[in-house]
């Protein structure tokens, strides 16, 4: 092979592998909010914000702030979390969902399932509820939770997953 040839043959595969990078990158990339704008988007009623957590974490550090505590972790799994957001957004999937953990490996777990049913505005919380060891989260950040009551419905037409196994549902 000539040096023009391998030339050539250089910047092609160069561009081969960036326009494939690219592309994985783009598909790849999270859809993440720091704490701060997911509150901001949640009060100017911008974003449906969902709490995956169990119902323990939820009464150790409290919920964000107007936060839906939607457990991950009931009787139905991931099917009946995915049901009930299902049920918060009215099946509109292109309601703005922001998905909370402790740390961010659910939400992103969550993330994946909700957009692979047709959501087209998922984000994951970065740091999550308690945060990671590098990035704070949202509750050393300051942000505002509200205290856990079991007793509460998370939201109007909303059945939390422990809830419905209880209720027969």
């Amino acid at each position: 092979m000539g040096r023009l040839e391998r030339r050539v043959t250089g910047a092609l595969l160069i561009g081969l592998l960036s326009a494939v990078m690219g592309t994985h990158a783009l598909a790849e990339e999270p859809r993440s909010l720091d704490p701060e704008t997911a509150h901001e988007w949640v009060r100017e009623g911008k974003l449906e914000l969902v709490d995956v957590r169990r119902p323990s974490e939820w009464a150790e550090t409290g919920i964000p702030e107007d936060a839906h505590p939607l457990t991950l972790h009931g009787p139905r799994g991931l099917e009946g979390l995915l049901d009930q957001i299902e049920t918060l957004t009215r099946g509109d999937r292109s309601t703005p969902v922001g998905l909370i953990c402790h740390s961010g490996t659910r939400s992103a777990h969550v993330r994946k399932a909700l957009e692979e049913r047709g959501y087209s505005a998922v984000h994951d919380v970065s740091a999550g509820v308690v945060g990671t060891y590098l990035t704070p989260g949202w509750v050393d950040r300051g942000l505002p939770v509200e205290t856990y009551d079991p007793e509460k419905p998370p939201s109007p037409g909303v059945v939390p997953d422990s809830w419905s196994s209880l209720m027969g549902l």
